[in-house]
Parts: structure tokens; C-alpha cells; sequence
């Protein structure tokens, strides 16, 4: 059961603090005695004296903590009723300095998050349901699917180091009604065994939360925006997720809308770095692309599924630009390697992101609008991002996409605009 605390209340102690408390009692060194010692008062060793009191191999004992020393840093101390006076190092005493709250165990849900196979989550409007089947968490409510792991992840480690910023050890009206306003409840299995915590309203200057064996706490309220409160947030969200070291070529094709063509270029990589066929390549740009897409993780699942109008008035239907990533060729020579990652790229919407899909998947991704810093978002935005600023391209390559252009213009700002 650990320690315990039992005055001046019944509740689980900090197991860390207790350790370090026992620690010193059984270590501690007297650096001298005081001979000839005077009345206990002159020390700080009477009436009013800091008692630790123990008990070692079935014996009671007592250590009264005293004033410090004139000179030397040192504290004196007392053993017993002895008597006899003596001084230890003061850092020695250190795992003393502790108040009451500082002796009690602030964490909210004790418990490993490794050993947690079941999470439930309420929230006002909605709920979700995850389950741990052999080591990949999934959705099991509102839908059946798999789960983000990186969010779920989070709000296992968020709950596990969860510690409290008060203590509240009676109920009332007031914490009565702070429960009522209930904005999230959770239940865990944990190594076979239920976990439960609520978190009602803002209560005492922190949020009030009712943790394990009914105990109250409070958190600072910043720590309850932690916990993701959305079923997308859940929700399985990767695009992409490949290593970058097995990263060996790298193919970009292009659609041009309403002109019915296409481009493909291809990078390979040549030792440290990539090469592509009759043009310079800017430093880094390649490998940016290559760690974008491990992981790639969307902010938010759009749809399920589109019908091809609305997948078209999203640039993915065709789409605007196709990302495949290969290992090493094959050797059969087809120079075709193991697909790592295949991205389709559809629109980028300035205000919202950038509209995306991956490869046999209907469903319709939201990235940041910050992914098309490395991501090219089209053929003009490769030439521009990917290709030496000496490199000759042709005509063809320097059309402008005004599709994209207008997209990312403002419409009142057209007005504006000093046509020659």
C-alpha cells in the first residue's frame, strides 16, 4: 500500500518525500557533541523543537531538530531524551523542510500508463470509447476505427503525471456544486482494475476534480486544458509516417487544372544527397520534404468521404499534386522500390490548411497551412521551393498557377490591385 498518512488526515502520503525522510534516519552522521551541554532552550531543542518521531526494528525512537549552529552551517540536534546534544550538517535535514501538503500524495489517478488497456471519456455534447488491443490503441465509440496514438498517448502521460495544486478534505454545498458542472469524466482499466476522475467547475482559484477513492482536488486550470475534449481529436490522423534514413527516390507528379496534362520529376538519393534529373536542387529541400512526411499528421479528419464534385472543389479529384517516397529499387529491374509514404495533395486554403489524402484512403485530411513550407503544393511552388534559383526551366514550367494565386488573395484586395 505504500505510506499512508493518518493525522491530522487519513490519506495516501508522498511516497517519494517518506522515502527521502527514512532515508536520513537511517543514514544520518553526527558531525560532533556538544560537551557539556547547557539547558535543551539554548539550542532550539526545547519546548517548540521540530520531533520526528520513528520507529526502526520495532523500537520508538524520537530526533528534536534545533536552531543552527554560530558557526560551521551545521544544526544542532537531539536523540531521545538523553540529553545529549549534538550537531549534524544542516543539508543532511533538508527532507524535513516540508509542510503538510507537501507530505501528501498530489497525484490525481495513481497508476502506470503502460498497464492502461480501456479509457472512457464524457464530455458535455459527446463521448469516446479507446481500447489497447495487442499494443495499438483503437476507437472503439463513436465509430470503430483506429486511433491516434500520439493523442492518446498524451492524455495517458497528461492524467499520469497529473498532480494537485490543493487539497479539499470535506465536502460541501459549494464542492457539491462544482461536481454537478461536470466537464469531463474519465475511466480508465488499469492492469485490470478501474480508475475513475472528475473533473467538475472552476473551483478555489484551480478546477475541482474528484480522483480515486472519491478524494478531492484542485488543478491549476491550465492543466485541464491538456485534455483533449473533440471525437477528431482521437481520431486516427497520419498520412505519413516513414523513415527517413530508408528514404531513396522520391516522386512528385503534377496536375495542371483545367489543362487536362500532368508532370512527374523524380529525386534519388546519391549518398548524402539528392539529385534530380537536369536540375540543381536547393540544399535541404528534398530531405525538408522527406522529415515533413515522417510523421505527416493531419489537425483534423474533414470527411469520411466525398463525392468527386466536392473532392474536386478541394484540388483532390484529380489531385493537385501526388507524393510517393520509395526505399531502395528493386531488383528486377522495374526501378520501382518499397512505397514508403503516397500523399495526395489537393488544395491549400490559407485560413483552414492544406486539403490532403492518403493513397486508398476516402478520407479527407486537414494538415497546417505551415506543411507547405516543405510540402510543394504545386508545380510552380517546387520550381520555386525545390529548384537552385540558376536552374533554366522552360515556359512551360513558369506558368502560373493562377488558381493558387487567387486562392490565396484576399477578394477585396483585387480591387486594390494597379493593373498596368
Amino acid at each position: 500500500l505504500g505510506w499512508q498518512m493518518t493525522e491530522p488526515v487519513e490519506a495516501p502520503a508522498d511516497a517519494a518525500a517518506l522515502d527521502a525522510m527514512a532515508s536520513v534516519l537511517a543514514q544520518l552522521s553526527i558531525v560532533d557533541a556538544v560537551a557539556e551541554p547547557g539547558r535543551p532552550d539554548e539550542y532550539g531543542l526545547g519546548e517548540g523543537a521540530r520531533t520526528i518521531a520513528f520507529e526502526a526494528s520495532g523500537e520508538a525512537r524520537r530526533l528534536r531538530l534545533g536552531r543552527s549552529t554560530p558557526v560551521g552551517g551545521h544544526v544542532y540536534v537531539a536523540i531521545d531524551d538523553s540529553g545529549d546534544v549534538s550537531y549534524v550538517e544542516s543539508f543532511r535535514v533538508n527532507a524535513f523542510d516540508r509542510n503538510l501538503a507537501d507530505l501528501r500524495d498530489r497525484r490525481v489517478l495513481p497508476f502506470a500508463t503502460a498497464d492502461a488497456t480501456r479509457i472512457e471519456l464524457n464530455w458535455p455534447g459527446s463521448s469516446v470509447e479507446l481500447e489497447q488491443e495487442e499494443g495499438v490503441w483503437r476507437m472503439r465509440a463513436p465509430a470503430s476505427e483506429p486511433a491516434d496514438e500520439p493523442t492518446v498517448r498524451s492524455l495517458l502521460e497528461d492524467l499520469g503525471y497529473l498532480r494537485a495544486q490543493g487539497f479539499v478534505d470535506e465536502e460541501d454545498d459549494a464542492t457539491r456544486a462544482a461536481l454537478e458542472s461536470v466537464a469531463l469524466e474519465l475511466r480508465l482499466i488499469v492492469d485490470g482494475e478501474p480508475l475513475q476522475a472528475t473533473f467538475g467547475a472552476e473551483f478555489a482559484g484551480g478546477r475541482l476534480v474528484r480522483g480515486q477513492d472519491g478524494r478531492l482536488f484542485t488543478i491549476a486550470p491550465e492543466r485541464f486544458e491538456d485534455f483533449e475534449r473533440s471525437v477528431s481529436a482521437y481520431r486516427f490522423r497520419t498520412l505519413s509516417d516513414l523513415d527517413p534514413s530508408k528514404a531513396r527516390r522520391i516522386l512528385i507528379g503534377f496536375t495542371r487544372e483545367g489543362a487536362g496534362e500532368s508532370r512527374q520529376v523524380e529525386l534519388m538519393r546519391e549518398g548524402s544527397t539528392w539529385q534530380a534529373d537536369g536540375a540543381t536542387l536547393e540544399a535541404q529541400s528534398a530531405e525538408d520534404l522527406v522529415q515533413a512526411l515522417s510523421p505527416l499528421r493531419a489537425s483534423v479528419v474533414v470527411a469520411d468521404e466525398m463525392g468527386p464534385d466536392e473532392l474536386a472543389s478541394l484540388g483532390l479529384a484529380p489531385p493537385r499534386v501526388r507524393l510517393r517516397v520509395e526505399a531502395a529499387a528493386a531488383d528486377d529491374g522495374t526501378g520501382a522500390g518499397e512505397p514508403l509514404s503516397e500523399v495526395l495533395i489537393g488544395r491549400l486554403d490559407p485560413t483552414r490548411g492544406l486539403y490532403a489524402q492518403r493513397e486508398g484512403d476516402p478520407k479527407i485530411y486537414l494538415l497546417d497551412a505551415g506543411e507547405a513550407d516543405a510540402i510543394p503544393t504545386s508545380e510552380d511552388a517546387y520550381v520555386a521551393r525545390f529548384l537552385d534559383a540558376d536552374t533554366d526551366v522552360s515556359g512551360d514550367d513558369l506558368e502560373a498557377d493562377v488558381e493558387d494565386v487567387l486562392d490565396a488573395l484576399d477578394p477585396e484586395t483585387l480591387l486594390d490591385l494597379d493593373h498596368p
